[in-house]
């Protein structure tokens, strides 16, 4: 349920629209400004024709009418032209915390979602959600000025007139509201769903038990008695929506004949003033003129509730994302420089993915330096363990270590700091070469420390036979790059962050003929005085460079058996 609490959170992003807002503002009251001057003109110009028959009066003041409508015509354009401006600013700010929120969200609540319909279904309700507030702020801002300024001509008319009108605008507003409204239809359908499904959920029970005992049913002959009951509740839900229904229609119908007489007694009470030569004949045209003005005006200001309401389902969507628990800000102490040492004490983590169930209790030191391979028989273990050690993922038990620190005393910053991933898998992360090495690093990585970490690596072997060098762009619609050479652009990634703590993810040679390769030569150089953590699906074939090897089964980390 949408509170209005929610709604000050809209009004709040929309501050950064205040200077489009300003000058709509302006013209809009421009705008109420001339539409309150249009019966006073069409006052002048019965007064010249009817009363004073004067010809060059009435080309006047017809020609007055006419610059009025083309000034407000224009202002319109441009008041228009000012929310459309607004509009392109909120739905940027609504996209700005969009992004900033999901990009904040804990790893494991993204990967129990579907993330596919989640952006599509969210985009989508940010421009709906964005033109529909823009729609109710210009119907309220110039309508209501509308109607303020017509009132005041009609004040200027007559005072008492005006003073009846006051007291019955009110209620023909509300009538307004119940027999017409922009989208009323889609309304009263979306309300007669919600209320159906609560109305059939009897229905639907008993349906759901008749098929569940349908054996039962079949053996015992008992289709014609079902049959029979499910009838009769059904057409005891639908005489309750058919009541519902004429009740509704009985209204709108009773609203419209109050309009109607509230019209002719407005009518009759002007014939009255005519007659008894209280309202000369250039003052009624000019009274009917304003009303018939006014109704336009009242008609969508009685609309915005229903608008508003329209804009529930995608303000409800973005609420719920927004006050989504994001990564939690700690009381943390700051960290600089680390040695890499990570100790696990008793850390229990469960996998619960849709083809792996099992549970883990860690109890690990990794020395400063150290490097520990990890077997994992599966990729969705890996890759727990690996949210485990980045703090992706909170164990359910036990605490994690890193430099006599536990994780909850370190930022988030500063522990992603100390750490970097190399993965088998292809990493586009940029849509250029240099962009990919120095992501994260881009504003304060020049361009000599990405050259320095290309050439270190081995990816300025393959730079230099692109026609852009590292700049070249490897996006789907140009250049494409092999596996292997993904892998090089990962090292190179890691080695240019320098950080204490190095975790690789299936990428370790299982054979002979791999160990002369590329990748693994670059992976060598930049282990070099860095903790280490392998994370392996199998017994590693060459172990040179490797200090222990553990194997996680389940329920506990174990030595595995020497060959």
């Amino acid at each position: 349920m949408i509170q209005a609490h929610d709604y000050q959170r809209l009004a709040k992003m929309m501050a950064a629209c205040r200077y489009s807002f300003f000058w709509a503002l302006l013209i809009m009251m421009s705008m109420a400004t001339i539409l309150a001057l249009l019966p006073l003109q069409i006052q002048h110009i019965l007064h010249a024709a009817f009363i004073e028959q004067d010809e060059l009066l009435a080309q006047t003041a017809m020609l007055t009418v006419m610059v009025l409508v083309i000034i407000y015509g224009v202002f319109g354009y441009v008041g228009q032209y000012w929310m459309r401006k607004a509009d392109h600013q909120f739905s940027m700010q609504l996209h700005g915390v969009l992004f900033e929120t999901l990009l904040h969200l804990p790893v494991q609540h993204l990967q129990s979602i579907d993330r596919d319909q989640m952006i599509q279904v969210m985009l989508s309700d940010i421009r709906s959600l964005s033109g529909a507030g823009m729609q109710v702020l210009t119907v309220l801002i110039r309508d209501t000025f509308a109607v303020l300024g017509l009132v005041a001509c009609l004040v200027y008319l007559n005072r008492d007139i005006a003073v009846l009108a006051c007291i019955l605008l009110p209620f023909v507003f509300l009538m307004f509201q119940v027999i017409t409204s922009p989208g009323p239809r889609e309304k009263y359908l979306d309300v007669r769903t919600q209320r159906n499904i609560h109305d059939d959920a009897g229905l639907a029970d008993h349906l759901r038990r008749c098929l569940g005992n349908i054996r039962h049913i079949l053996l015992f002959g008992g289709q014609q008695q079902e049959c029979r009951q499910l009838g009769g509740m059904a057409q005891s839900t639908l005489n309750a929506d058919h009541q519902r229904d004429n009740y509704q229609a009985f209204v709108a119908l009773l609203c419209q004949l109050l309009i109607a007489l509230i019209a002719m007694a407005m009518t009759y009470l002007l014939v009255q003033q005519i007659i008894e030569n209280v309202f000369t004949i250039d003052q009624a045209g000019a009274f009917i003129a304003i009303i018939l003005l006014l109704a336009l005006p009242i008609q969508r200001l009685a609309g915005i509730s229903r608008m508003l309401w329209s804009m529930q389902r995608q303000l409800e969507q973005m609420v719920m994302l927004f006050d989504l628990s994001a990564t939690a800000t700690k009381n943390a102490i700051g960290m600089t420089e680390m040695r890499g040492e990570l100790i696990l004490e008793q850390v229990h983590v469960q996998c619960n993915d849709k083809t792996v169930h099992q549970s883990f209790t860690i109890d690990l030191a990794v020395k400063a330096g150290e490097t520990v391979a990890l077997i994992g028989d599966h990729e969705e273990t890996r890759l727990l363990l690996m949210d485990l050690l980045l703090g992706f993922r909170p164990p359910t038990a036990g605490q994690i270590l890193l430099d006599g620190h536990s994780y909850a005393e370190i930022s988030d910053c500063d522990l992603y700091a100390q750490f970097a991933v190399i993965s088998s898998t292809p990493v586009m992360l940029s849509d250029r070469i240099a962009g990919n090495i120095a992501y994260g690093n881009a504003e304060c990585a020049h361009e000599a420390r990405i050259t320095k970490a290309a050439q270190a690596t081995g990816v300025s072997h393959f730079v230099r036979e692109m026609p852009e060098g590292l700049q070249t762009r490897i996006d789907e619609n140009s250049i494409s790059l092999t596996r292997k050479q993904w892998q090089l652009i990962a090292v190179a990634r890691a080695l240019l962050k320098n950080p204490p703590i190095l975790i690789i993810d299936d990428l370790w040679p299982q054979n002979a003929q791999e160990l002369t390769d590329d990748v693994f030569k670059a992976l060598v150089q930049v282990m070099q005085n860095r903790t280490t953590i392998l994370l392996l699906p199998a017994m590693p074939v060459y172990r040179e460079g490797i200090d222990r090897i553990l194997q996680l089964k389940t329920g506990k980390v174990t030595v595995p058996d020497k060959d």
